[in-house]
């Protein structure tokens, strides 16, 4: 007979209701059925079979079984191995198979349909037994796919236990394998070295792709909304190619999204980019980090620069990127950019399709970048516009080409003076403020003679004076004032004050006062004379000279500063 269920208790006062027999019986179906009862909660229908002790015969034998029998037990089945599947799991999916497989077949249809799945008569062949092995299967499907949804597999929307065994198999596959080998695989599927990733976050992202690749196209085009990825797609004709290229899409969103500082540290714009262009623009970037240094200035002058000594391959590098991250903005992005860089949208908002339009914005934030480098280096860029100031920075970079001594030959040439001191930056600074009144338009040139306080006349010229003649006479006037300045240390230290002549009455006076400086003593005396000046004493050579100065400088004072002569000498 079968022993007492509870030993410990025989020996206790217990008031007798019928035989012992009788209790025997009674407790022991208490005990079958408190185990039915914990099987049921476990979701094995137990209760179903009808027959406690042949439920018990059945399921107790399995609780029996060790890891590795239920291990066998379950890749006989078909299924993957699983490193999270517990000995439990597997012992309470064997006895549902195993109680299905018990169950009258009428018992089995009802809980075919009770789970939404096809009876019996829906079913392939003529004999029971057939048909019985086809409910089971797909009930065995059933659970499976439930349970690998609540693992986070989406089997529901895989739909497909195949490709979801697919999943389940390779995503084992990541959970068995090292940091090191982890780390390979997150990288062969185009995730970014980076430091630090913990390994959970990287199993996560590995088995969120995993998924979108198994995928049937409707999902992926739902993930794809959900994100705000475009649905359009280049070159995918068919459903397969479609799907192949929105889970890639997808990939390449959660990647970005997951190293979106990584981007960000090696300058790409994620949020203005969006995550599908800013991984494209990254790997562009990675393409112009790897330029030879023949290369970058290639690709400089591939825009119509000239080719500029002192730019170095870093600047270069930085800006191909920058034109690399305009190039791929959105077009509200763009504007943006243009906004800030204060670029006029005129006429460019006019142009052709999209592709024109963003053409033409970029280029314009290319000059203004380039116009911006280039004040830098004296030249007047904004003011001479997109072609003359190329040609200026190209005629700059001969003169930086040149040995010094033909340097200096043009400076010459250009009628500009010898001033002791002055190097090759002093010159080459000169040469390019005339450079610069040389391809400024007239209107231009009137402007800085006005700040010069150059007369802006031209009557030597007359009133048929074309443009470019006015333009020469202008230029040479300038000329002139930059002569002077650069030598009003010279000029001054002869007496001649030039902040009080300007340039064009102080060339006046020294050009006369060189000629005074070849005379003779007598010749001297006579000009001395003419000017009206009184005879009184020797005159020496060095009196008469200061006499004339003095003389010459009166002469070309503006009115204003001849009255102010006047009233710090006190004289009405």
């Amino acid at each position: 007979g079968m022993p007492p269920p509870f030993p410990g208790l025989k020996d206790m006062a217990v008031p007798k209701r019928g035989s012992e027999d009788a209790r025997r019986v009674m407790m022991s179906r208490l005990f079958d059925n408190a185990r039915l009862r914990e099987w049921e909660a476990q979701g094995v229908p137990a209760t179903r079979i009808g027959d406690a002790r042949r439920a018990i015969a059945l399921l107790e034998p399995i609780d029996q079984m060790s890891p590795r029998e239920l291990s066998d037990w379950y890749k006989a089945a078909g299924f993957p191995a699983e490193a999270s599947m517990q000995k439990a799991d597997i012992a309470r999916l064997a006895k549902m198979v195993t109680i299905w497989e018990a169950l009258p077949m009428y018992e089995l249809d009802k809980i075919s349909k009770e789970q939404g799945l096809p009876g019996a008569s829906e079913c392939k062949g003529s004999t029971d037994e057939g048909k019985r092995l086809q409910l089971v299967e797909r009930l065995l499907v059933a659970e499976q796919m439930q349970r690998w949804e609540a693992a986070g597999f989406e089997a529901l929307r895989i739909g497909d236990v195949s490709r979801v065994m697919q999943a389940v198999a390779r995503y084992d596959e990541f959970q068995r394998m090292s940091d090191a080998d982890l780390r390979k695989v997150c990288i062969d599927a185009g995730m970014p070295e980076v430091e630090g990733m913990e390994r959970d976050v990287a199993l996560r992202a590995l088995k969120t792709v995993l998924l979108w690749e198994l995928m049937p196209l409707a999902e992926l085009q739902r993930e794809c909304l959900e994100r705000s990825l475009s649905l359009d797609v280049e070159g995918a004709s068919t459903d397969e190619e479609r799907r192949l290229e929105y889970a890639q899409l997808l990939r390449v969103d959660l990647t970005v999204r997951m190293s979106k500082a990584w981007y960000e540290a090696k300058g790409v714009p994620v949020s203005r980019l969006g995550t599908v262009m800013a991984s494209r623009v990254a790997a562009q970037f990675k393409h112009i980090d790897g330029r030879t240094s023949k290369e970058l200035m290639d690709w400089y002058k591939s825009l119509g620069f000239p080719q500029e000594k002192g730019m170095s391959d870093a600047d270069i590098v930085d800006l191909w990127k920058r034109v690399t991250v305009w190039s791929c903005l959105p077009p509200g992005e763009l504007r943006s950019e243009c906004e800030r860089a204060k670029v006029s949208l005129s006429g460019v908002i006019r142009a052709g399709d999209l592709d024109e339009q963003r053409e033409q914005l970029v280029f314009q934030l290319l000059l203004t970048d380039r116009f911006t480098a280039w004040e830098l280096r004296g030249i007047e860029a904004k003011r001479l516009g997109a072609d003359e100031a190329i040609q200026a920075v190209a005629q700059l970079e001969d003169f930086r080409a040149m040995g010094e001594a033909e340097l200096r030959k043009v400076y010459s040439d250009v009628g500009l003076p010898e001033v002791e001191g002055v190097g090759t930056e002093d010159i080459l600074s000169a040469l390019t403020t005339v450079l610069t009144w040389e391809l400024l338009p007239h209107l231009e040139l009137e402007k800085d003679c006005r700040e010069r306080r150059i007369p802006v006349v031209h009557d030597d010229l007359g009133a048929t004076a074309s443009v470019a003649e006015k333009h020469a006479h202008l230029l040479q006037q300038l000329k002139v004032d930059l002569k002077v300045s650069l030598s009003r240390g010279t000029y001054e230290a002869k007496g001649i004050p030039v902040g009080k002549l300007g340039s064009w009455h102080t060339l006046n006076v020294a050009e006369r006062m060189d000629e005074f400086q070849a005379m003779g003593n007598d010749e001297l005396k006579a000009q001395y004379l003419n000017a009206g000046l009184p005879e009184h004493g020797p005159l020496e050579r060095e009196f008469l000279l200061r006499s004339l100065l003095k003389v010459l400088v009166w002469e070309n004072l503006s009115l204003q500063e001849l009255q102010r002569e006047c009233l710090e000498r006190h004289l009405p």
